[in-house]
Order: structure tokens, then sequence, then C-alpha cells
């Protein structure tokens, strides 16, 4: 079927075997329905299939014959509905706006298998096109929504995946028991009737085509209940002698509330055949969360003390976008990562949303991370989006990507574009804006007043989830607590007068001790260890002895007066990946000698590029056995990883874990405002000047509560 759109572009021409028809409305036979998982449902049955056609939109959604393809007849989708679609063939699936007037999204530019997440932007229809042995999908489902639910891609169902769990089975009447309150869901979809609206004048109804009604429910006086996708107009409360109390809108609109009736009667609930199924929760809409499923019937039971209710308040970060393809251009040669100005301020949220407008279907990258004191992108946490060309709106919440404070998400765009300003500052990056400070390299965010397209809101986090990372944090302190007493408990002699000795072993068996307080100590790493705009001080403490290092070296020196604690200069180990042993040798080597007795490497911040990473497996090893060349006897711990990634901060661990050297995580105090610098602060500097912070990166650096943090935890791994 090579060229096949192109061909059937030619429709005016003399083509016997193409023959041009539009859908009929008798094949529009499917309506998903997931606003709530009563089930994950694989869409594409058998016996929707018509054999020997695919889906062509041409201005209007048409099909064409041909041989060994099959097209599925249409499937209605509401807005924000989720879909993951497998093996699909994209050139010939689309989604069409619900007039059938506009085409919303084409899989593909090519013939060619397609699998990608796709949730719906408005309401409109999917049609899609497949070929015999492809096994093509289309779960009204997203893709991790399928991975909770334990699907076997490995033998993926022709027809659904239950998801309905019933939360408990109860011999007794709940309502009976004083200490709780029972929370159900009481509407049942299966009563609802198409063809009639409830006028509002007692039991009367019209005819309404497009309509339907449920029968009446009975609500009792002072018990809140949450009604769910109700259409105000159309739905009334009456009490029992069928006088009406309450119409809940004076306008057609789709409303979620929660309503406490002054008095014992029903309730009388239209919706369109188009909208979601309807709901009320006896409880309310905030004790709905307590049930598993959404169906009829289901029901739980809840204390009757305070209880945490999710904080689901979100902040937008950016400017609408809606418009911005028709606004003027500007052309940026080599634009890549872009994003509001704007940080997050709190100590931990979750992306919730993205808004992105691109000019051609494709992958691309987003990135979570800050912006340190170089303008430069430090760590970030990269993803990837499949988008449509076009505005497209990702729905991430569910996929718990966290952000903490100080740091903002990335858009990396491919059309080098940006927009007419729209009174809002925003970050670029390109190729012709590169920092110039020595030892650091890389692509700067910098400053514009342009507008970019791209937006994104960030969830709260929420107090139970607080509440529940308290927990595992508690659950986890037993086992934290036995592994520091084994690490304590590493080979110790102590001497008649109770000195204490560290027992070692040189490569050919021979057994020494050294004394456990050390006279010795060097320490290396970046601008948190020693900067130069801060005189040499750690970078954002507010004075000379309120950095980490100053912190230890007191701690050191209160064991051991006379003990020698050196700052030494080790940064261009991170920056200058390529001359990393000419870095040792001439600005490391020269803190060290035989009888160091403890070496202190606190680097990883600045590996943020592919180049200064690719080869740590190698690099990081070999920096041990150069260190361990010059101070055999010397205990060696890693402090990282400040501005980092988890998977990044896992994979140093594990270059580490076999290296016989002790690595001191403190990764847990960029996730934290508390333990951060901030704007303004004014910088006491060893010469007794003054420094005052007006730089984003430098503020989120530690402060002196992290700077006495990370001193606090490398102490903790000290053997005396």
């Amino acid at each position: 079927m090579k060229n096949l759109e192109n061909l059937a572009t030619e429709i005016g021409k003399d083509i016997k075997d193409i023959k041009m028809r539009f859908a009929t409305k008798d094949e529009v036979s499917q309506k998903v329905d997931n606003s709530v998982f009563e089930k994950v449902e694989q869409l594409l049955k058998d016996e929707n299939k018509i054999n020997n056609s695919v889906w062509l939109w041409n201005k209007n959604m048409g099909i064409f014959n041909s041989n060994d393809w099959f097209r599925y007849k249409p499937i209605f989708a509401n807005k924000g509905n989720k879909f993951y679609l497998l093996n699909i063939r994209g050139v010939f699936s689309y989604v069409v706006s619900k007039d059938g007037t506009r085409l919303l999204n084409k899989f593909s530019q090519s013939d060619s298998l397609v699998t990608t997440e796709y949730v719906a932007s408005e309401d409109s229809i999917l049609y899609i096109t497949s070929k015999p042995n492809e096994n093509a999908k289309l779960f009204n489902a997203s893709l991790r929504e399928l991975q909770n639910a334990n699907v076997d891609f490995a033998n993926l169902p022709n027809d659904y995946i239950s998801l309905k769990i019933p939360k408990l089975s109860l011999e007794i009447q709940p309502e009976e028991l004083s200490f709780v309150d029972v929370v159900k869901q009481i509407l049942d979809e299966k009563t609802f009737k198409v063809g009639k609206a409830w006028s509002g004048n007692g039991n009367g109804t019209y005819d309404a085509g497009t309509w339907g009604t449920y029968p009446a429910v009975n609500l009792k006086a002072g018990v809140t209940y949450g009604l769910k996708n109700i259409r105000g107009v159309f739905t009334h409360y009456f009490d029992k002698s069928g006088s009406k109390i309450l119409t809940f809108s004076t306008k057609d609109e789709i409303i979620t509330r929660d309503f406490t009736p002054n008095v014992d009667g029903y309730i009388l609930i239209s919706r369109q055949t188009v909208d979601k199924p309807s709901k009320i929760f006896q409880g309310g809409l905030g004790s709905a969360r307590n049930l598993d499923g959404l169906e009829y019937g289901t029901s739980a039971i809840t204390p009757k003390v305070p209880f945490i209710i999710p904080d689901t308040s979100t902040t937008q970060f950016g400017l609408d976008i809606a418009g911005i393809d028709v606004t003027q251009q500007t052309t940026v040669n080599n634009l890549s990562y872009m994003s509001p100005i704007k940080k997050w301020e709190k100590s931990r949220g979750f992306i919730d949303t993205i808004n992105v407008y691109v000019k051609q279907t494709g992958t691309y990258n987003f990135a979570i991370g800050n912006i340190d004191q170089n303008d430069l992108i430090v760590s970030p946490r990269a993803f990837q989006k499949q988008l449509n060309a076009g505005y497209n709106t990702l729905d991430v919440i569910n996929e718990e990507r966290e952000i903490f404070y100080g740091e903002q998400l990335f858009f990396e765009s491919h059309d080098n574009t940006v927009y007419a300003a729209k009174g809002e500052r925003n970050l670029i990056q390109d190729a012709q804006h590169v920092t110039s400070n020595a030892g650091y390299s890389g692509k700067v965010m910098y400053g514009t007043d342009n507008a970019i397209p791209f937006n994104y809101k960030v969830a709260d986090e929420s107090t139970k989830e607080k509440a529940e990372i308290l927990k595992q944090k508690v659950d986890k302190i037993e086992p934290i607590v036995s592994s520091l007493e084994l690490f304590k408990k590493t080979p110790m002699l102590v001497s008649p007068n109770g000195t204490k000795y560290r027992l070692i072993v040189d490569n050919s068996g021979n057994l020494s001790t050294v004394s456990s307080v050390p006279n010795k100590v060097a320490v290396f790493g970046n601008s948190i260890l020693s900067h130069h705009w801060l005189q040499g001080m750690g970078m954002a403490a507010s004075a000379p002895d309120k950095d980490y290092f100053s912190l230890i070296k007191s701690y050191i020196l209160s064991k051991n007066p006379s003990a020698s604690v050196v700052r030494g200069n080790g940064a261009d180990w991170e920056s200058e990946p390529s001359k990393r042993k000419e870095v040792f040798d001439s600005k490391m080597k020269q803190s060290l000698s035989a009888d160091t007795d403890i070496v202190i490497l606190q680097f990883g911040d600045n590996l943020n590029t592919d180049e200064k990473r690719k080869n740590l497996e190698t690099d990081i090893p070999n920096l041990v056995s150069w260190i361990r060349a010059v101070s055999p006897r010397a205990l060696i711990y890693w402090v990282g990883i400040y501005y980092a990634s988890p998977d990044f901060l896992d994979r140093v661990k594990r270059i580490c874990e076999p290296l016989d050297i002790t690595f001191v995580d403190i990764y847990k105090y960029s996730k934290d405002a508390i333990y951060k610098s901030e704007m303004n602060k004014v910088l006491r500097l060893p010469d007794g000047s003054n420094y005052t912070i007006t730089n984003q990166g430098v503020a989120s650096h530690p402060g002196d509560i992290g700077h006495k943090a990370i001193a606090d935890e490398i102490i903790k791994n000290f053997l005396f």
C-alpha cells in the first residue's frame, strides 16, 4: 500500500480501486467514559472492525477502500479522557472534534506503527486504523494506570481488566456504629433513561432526545452529599410533600459540589447523554476519596474523628498560551530549554499539568532542576513526552514528578521560536549564550521579554502525603540506626591510656593501627565548600565560621587541637572531564601526604552534562586510587549530592560502594527550603566586608541551617 495516502488525495483522478465516501452515523458505535475507573477497557473490539478500508481525513473524515487493512468504528471521548494506544497505524488514525469539522490530532505523518498516550483536549472522536496480525490495542487509561493495575503486557486482553475491588464486607450495619461515618455512592447508572429531562415542575418531564434522567433519590436532612457531574439548571431538590426547595443553577452548566439538605426530600437529576455519569456520594466529595471504586453501592467507613483531606491546590507558572501561534514570532537560533522565570517556593510539590504548543509532532524533552550561580541548569531530572503538532495539554499528576523548593520545570524546544511579549519575563537557553566563568561550561539560562509556548501547574504536597512520608521515615529509623551501629563497630583497638586506634591492612597483608582521631584531614569540593566570590567561604553561608568545612574543622579540633584540616582545591575535577588526572596532580595532590588520615570529596553537583558524566564508572575509581597511592591509610568520604536527581545519586552511590569509601548522603537537604539561603541575605566575608545575595543560583545553595546539616551528616559518619 505504498503511497496510499497520496493516492487517496488524488480522489478526482481516475483511480479505479479507491472509492471515497463519508462515515455514516450508524458506524459511530462506542462511547468512552473513564472519568472514574470502574474498569479499564480495551476498546478495539473484533465486532467493531470494518474490513478492507482505512480512515482518511481530507478536510472532513472519510474512508477509502484498501485490501488487507481494516478500521474500527469511531470511539467517542470526553475532554480529559486518557488513552494508551498500542500498535496503531498512525498515518490513518486521527482525533477529530465532536462536530466533525476539525482535525485535532494525527498520530503519524508516515506509514508506521505508533504506540503512545493521548489525553483528549476536548470532547472528540477517535478514528483508528490497523492491519492484520499487528494486535492493535486502545485502552481507556494511561500507561501508568495500566501498570498500577498489574496488567500483563505480554498477554494483553481483548476485553477489559476489572478494577472493582470492594473496600470492605460488613455483616453488620455500619450506620449503627456510633464511632464511624458511612460513605456510599448511591446513584445507580443502570437506572439512567434516555429521552427526557426533568422540567422542575413536580415530577414533570419533557421530551429531549439527547438527554436522560435518573429516578428520584431520597436524601436525609443534615447529611452531606457530594454531587458530581450534574446539569445544574435541570437538577432539582424537593421536600417530601413535593415542594421544590432548590434548583442547583440558573444556567445550563456542569456542577460538582457538596449539598446538605435542611429537610428530608428527594433529588431529581438530568444530564446530557454525552456527559460523564452523575454521582451522589453520601458523606460528601471529600469522603469519596475513601472509595476504591465509584460504581453504585460501593461503600466505606471512616472514623468520626478529624481526618486528613488532600490539598489539591495548584500554582500556575507562566501565562496562558492560547492563541500564541498567531502572534508575532522571533527566531532564536539553536533555541533549547525554556521556562517561566518563577520558581517553586514550597518544600515539595508535584508537576500537575503541562501546556505546550509545538509546530511539529515529535518526542520532546522536559527537565526539573535548579539554576546555579553560573545560570546553568544543574542535575536536571529529565523525562520525555510525545507531543502532537499544535496545542498539547499533558496531565502528569499521576506520574508523581516531584519538584522542590527553588526548582522549576524546563521544556526543550525544537522550533527556534519565541513569541510576542505578554508582559512576563521568561528564561531561555541557546548556543550563543554560554558561561565565561572559570571552571564552568555550558549554555546559560538568560532572561527575555518574549513569550514562550509553554506553561505548567504544580500541585501542593498534601498533608496526607506528608504524613505518609513521615511514617515511611519513621519505619526506616530502626534499620538505619542498626546499620550505623554496625558501621561504628569498625575494628578498633584501645591502648592502655584509653586512646582508640583503627586497625588497617596493606596490600601485603601487614597489619597496622591508626588513631581514630585524625591528625591530617583534606577536604575537596565545589562551590558549597569554597567559592572565590565569597573569598573562599562555602557558598551562601552567612559567615566564615558557618560553612560546613568550618563546622567539621571545629569538631575535629575539639578532639585533637593540633590536627591539620585543609580546604583543598579540586573543583575543576568536576568541570574538566578530559583533564581529571592533570587536575589531581596539579591541584589536589599538594594537599595530601602519606600520613593524611581522612580525605573528604564533596563532588557531583556540577556533573551536569553528558560529557562530564560519561566516564564516571572509571573516573571515580581512578580518583580514589590516586588518593590512596599518595595517602594509603586515609579514610575516604564521598559527600553528595546536593544538586542531583535520584537516579544520578543512585548511580554515584553504586560506583562508590565497592571502593571501600563511605558515602555521605546530603541530597535530602536540597529539597526543603529551611536548609537553603535566600535572596537579599547579607553575608559577612572573611575580610569583614559584606556580600548581598542577589542571584537566585547563589540563594539556592545551603544557608546556615543547610551547612550545619551537611556538617552533622559528615560528623555522624566519623569514627571518633
